[in-house]
């Protein structure tokens, strides 16, 4: 999940289109490598999913 989050960040602070595509690859590989789990629910969480905090370096907002 690190290199998600890693991705996340990323597409926070330059908003490239790659990079976007990037972070939407890695969550694919992550949920192809899950076992099937019916009836189940499945919650991802960490606070690099939502970028980094705004001040940090140039991201102002």
């Amino acid at each position: 999940m690190r290199n998600l989050m890693h991705a996340a960040n990323g597409y926070s602070t330059w908003r490239y289109d790659r990079i976007l595509v990037k972070a939407t690859t890695r969550f694919g590989a992550i949920l192809d490598d899950l076992v099937a789990m019916p009836k189940r629910a499945l919650l991802l969480s960490a606070e690099e999913f939502s970028g980094h905090m705004p001040g940090r370096g140039e991201l102002a907002y």
